[in-house]
């Protein structure tokens, strides 16, 4: 602006390359476990939303931030996207590097029972249904879905849209039994 002071030493503009614009994600420790380089990321920019982009992570931070507790990884997209900027704020889901298959489960089948964590099994019985609580071990988190380590078979049918109503039949029936 025409007559504003300018301290000795203040920066009055920065210079950037836009081609070399990365990715800087702040995981959680649990995040970060199965992340590496070469994991592939999905993005959506904030402020041109609608459009999902690719990235690959170039480095993982080999330490924790004490303050946070998050690990720092970056990523370099893939291409450049529209409306891409520096100090741009994004959604990103890390997808990993391809590996054996894993059970996924919407993040809504999760019920927490009793002190563990379970899913809510369903299985047809002639005109009816029979639903029983499935302790398991909860591992990676992408958006809505859920990676299930131990505890659920390859194939088993869950509950989701109506979870927390089959946890309180759960309930309902354990306590009837205790009665």
């Amino acid at each position: 602006q025409p007559g504003t002071v300018v301290l000795p030493g203040v920066p009055l503009l920065t210079v950037g390359d836009p081609g070399r614009l990365q990715l800087q994600l702040a995981l959680s420790v649990e995040a970060a476990a199965g992340v590496q380089a070469g994991s592939r990321v999905r993005y959506e920019l904030t402020d041109a939303p609608g459009g999902w982009h690719e990235a690959v992570v170039t480095r993982v931070a080999p330490t924790v931030d004490t303050l946070t507790r998050t690990v720092e990884v970056l990523a370099r997209p893939s291409g450049r996207a529209a409306g891409m900027r520096a100090e741009a704020y994004a959604q990103a889901e890390v997808l990993g590097v391809a590996e054996a298959p894993v059970i996924v489960v919407p993040a809504a089948a999760l019920q927490a029972l009793e002190g563990d964590t379970v899913v809510v099994a369903f299985e047809p019985r002639g005109a009816g249904a029979f639903i029983r609580a499935v302790p398991v071990r909860a591992g990676r988190r992408a958006g809505a879905l859920v990676e299930v380590r131990a505890g659920l078979p390859a194939g088993t049918v869950v509950v989701v849209g109506r979870a927390a109503i089959a946890k309180a039949e759960l309930l309902k029936r354990r306590t009837g039994a205790a009665e």
